[in-house]
């Protein structure tokens, strides 16, 4: 076993291969670089925010699907071309260094989930959030100072799923009506 002496050149790190996912995850880290060159993250191809709000953002969802208190249902929730429900991390971390104490490993999957998640925003992150079921309170606790286009994605994912609850009620009270004239005409 080779020791790495504190030098990174040294270290023996599995490689990642190379699948479509690892260039969406490129993708997305290299636009996280720009925007930390420039100080702007592009979120929507007419709008910019400022990269420490982006950052913080990403961090809060972060340890959303990571944190103790239901995470695994949280990440088993989401489905689509990029997300693995069935992903689960090596080990938990703390709630303050969530991401930070994650092997590369998870990282990357991490990364691939939030970048599918977030991308094009905010259509995405609403859709998935109404289809996970995620409220308010799931999207804000622990987020006091979140960003108002954060907040404002996030009330839409509250009314979304309003509209998504009283689509279902009016399928339920719909489907009584109907059998109970039915029910009526057969006697």
């Amino acid at each position: 076993m080779t020791r790495c002496r504190f030098d990174a050149r040294r270290a023996q790190a599995p490689g990642l291969p190379n699948t479509a996912d690892r260039h969406r995850v490129m993708q997305f880290q290299t636009l996280l670089i720009e925007a930390l060159h420039h100080g702007w993250y592009p979120l929507a191809p007419t709008a910019s925010v400022a990269t420490a709000e982006y950052f913080s953002v990403l961090t809060h969802l972060g340890r959303l699907l990571l944190r103790r208190h239901r995470a695994h249902e949280q990440r088993r929730k989401f489905r689509g071309p990029v997300a693995n429900p069935l992903w689960e991390p090596s080990w938990l971390s703390s709630p303050t260094y969530a991401i930070e104490m994650l092997p590369v490993t998870d990282r990357f999957a991490l990364m691939l989930l939030l970048g599918w998640w977030l991308d094009p925003w905010p259509e995405q992150f609403v859709t998935m959030c109404a289809m996970a079921q995620l409220t308010r309170a799931d999207l804000s606790s622990g987020f006091p100072y979140a960003p108002a286009w954060y907040e404002a994605a996030v009330a839409q994912v509250a009314q979304s799923r309003c509209a998504g609850m009283q689509l279902v009620s009016y399928r339920t009270v719909s489907a009584v009506a109907s059998s109970t004239v039915t029910s009526q005409l057969l006697l």
